[in-house]
């Protein structure tokens, strides 16, 4: 169970990083 929480905490730290990338390039999004 120790195995279970420890997955979803780096995951949020992919998505913080993702976060400030797309931030900087809003652009790339808008028009898709």
């Amino acid at each position: 169970m120790g195995t279970t929480p420890s997955t979803p905490k780096p995951t949020i730290r992919t998505i913080s990083t993702a976060a400030p990338v797309t931030s900087s390039t809003p652009y790339s999004f808008k028009p898709k």
